[in-house]
């Protein structure tokens, strides 16, 4: 790609990098699975890694600089710049490692305080790696949040999240934001009345107006008074991946965003780790582009859609897919009807539908069905639906799951649905990453979960195997990953 050999060739000599003319637009995302044409692009992946490893050793703060004058905003903004170039960019800075040179923090904090974030890790793919690019994290990789800056049990523990998807979870939740806001809009210019707040299937409660048009969202449930849906982080606090990005790398990095003011609901010095140089004059000190973000975030927004079917027998490279045992197709229709029947599918929703398969970050559409890494949602006639199994709402799971912290005004007790896609590749489970196994996950079910809980641990050990056969089914499709 002329944009790769672009940063393996500027800033040599005199550090001046100089901004070509890009590709034309239109190229698909690079070739992911099992194929030889995926074998390749991972090598080619590797050994760019390797290539800007040897650039940093020897101008420290190279890659940062240079991929800040690819993704100008400036001319992102002017449709300047080809998604399939905000994608390779934002890739390449999702598996850089931040040093000193780059904004980080030069003070590691592993336990965050209630005013002061990261850093604790270098790297994105520090702790979104299982299973792949953009995967959950292990348990050594939990975060501590809004605790006292040295003991865990002071915190809130959080376990990283598979990202994989996020952007067509991004295009539902802005669909359904959408919908409730003409819902309320019409209740308003009927007032008095009520409306059921439903979307997609999912009921967010009732809106009441008086005669006097004056909103009551005391019946609303499982989502802010603004009735705008969140459906990033364990609590539903943010709402686009470009405010995940900006909030993720203060938070966990100490480094700044250029539009951090505009995003993110805390003081952007503090979660930095304190003042640094501001050149601007706007009160923060700039060491990611608004370009930067909005390439992360096409990055993250095109990650693979998980899939879910009966596990395949692997033959070789060449046939990556061999014939499915019968027994374990039988087991697999079972367990998906024994998901349904105990309960899980109230909350963990198998599938939502969206009606336009695109996702905007910032002024950049990304079509889901055409510059997505594969394998990519698909119409059915009835839209594209997208099985995430979650109902992007946040429910009581009961007082021995309450957090120690209120995180943005949410209940201690309440937390957003978990995106099951994906989920045989993202052990281990649960908002703290606590749970071991999946039974340990359902376990742990309250409040709200009870009866679905109950009802899974009544099941009989044949039952209870065959809806771990389905569970195990919502993963990542085999791909070949060069580190």
């Amino acid at each position: 790609m002329k944009l790769l050999a672009l940063l393996l060739l500027v800033g040599c000599g005199d550090n001046v990098t100089r901004v070509e003319e890009l590709p034309v637009c239109g190229a698909s995302p690079p070739a992911t699975g099992l194929t030889i044409e995926a074998a390749r692009e991972a090598h080619r992946r590797g050994a760019l890694r390797q290539r800007l490893r040897e650039r940093e050793a020897v101008d420290p703060g190279y890659t940062v600089r240079t991929t800040a004058e690819l993704v100008d905003q400036a001319r992102i903004d002017q449709g300047l710049v080809c998604p399939q170039d905000l994608y390779e960019t934002g890739r390449i800075l999702f598996e850089h490692q931040f040093t000193f040179s780059d904004g980080l923090s030069p003070q590691l904090r592993r336990v965050q305080t209630g005013r002061v974030g990261g850093p604790e890790t270098t790297s994105c793919t520090s702790c979104h790696w299982r299973g792949g690019p953009g995967g959950g994290g292990g348990l050594p990789d939990a975060a501590f949040l809004l605790g006292d800056g040295d003991t865990i049990s002071s915190a809130d523990m959080r376990n990283p999240p598979a990202l994989i998807g996020a952007g067509a979870v991004q295009a539902l939740a802005a669909e359904m934001t959408a919908e409730l806001a003409v819902l309320k809009k019409d209740a308003i210019a009927r007032a008095p009345s009520s409306v059921e707040l439903i979307t997609k299937g999912v009921s967010f409660g009732t809106l009441h107006v008086d005669a006097k048009r004056t909103v009551d969202t005391s019946d609303v449930r499982g989502i802010d008074r603004d009735l705008v849906i969140k459906p990033f982080g364990w609590k539903g606090t943010t709402t686009t991946i470009r405010d995940f990005v900006t909030e993720a790398a203060a938070l966990h990095f100490g480094v700044q965003a250029e539009d951090a003011a505009l995003v993110s609901p805390h003081d952007p010095l503090e979660l930095g780790g304190g003042p640094k140089e501001d050149p601007d004059g706007d009160g923060i000190a700039d060491e990611l582009t608004a370009g930067q973000v909005t390439a992360i975030g096409v990055y993250v927004a095109a990650l693979e859609t998980p899939v879910m079917h009966p596990h395949e027998t692997p033959v070789d490279l060449a046939v990556p897919q061999g014939a499915t045992e019968p027994f374990l197709v039988d087991e697999w229709i079972r367990g998906r009807e024994l998901f349904e029947q105990v309960g899980c599918a109230s909350c963990h929703r198998p599938s939502l539908t969206l009606n336009r398969p695109v996702v905007a970050i910032g002024s950049v559409e990304i079509d889901l069905t055409r510059d997505a890494e594969a394998p990519r949602i698909t119409a059915d006639g009835a839209g594209f639906p997208v099985f995430l199994f979650s109902d992007l709402k946040r429910h009581d799971l009961g007082d021995a799951n309450a957090s120690t912290h209120l995180q943005a005004g949410i209940a201690t007790k309440f937390y957003l649905t978990r995106r099951l896609w994906g989920l045989a590749g993202s052990p281990p489970y649960f908002y703290d990453g606590q749970a071991t196994t999946v039974d340990q996950a359902i376990s742990r079910h309250g409040g709200e979960a009870v009866a679905a809980r109950d009802a899974w641990n009544a099941l009989s050990l044949g039952d209870s195997n065959a809806l771990r056969v389905f569970l195990t089914s919502l993963r990542r499709e085999p791909r070949l990953i060069i580190p």
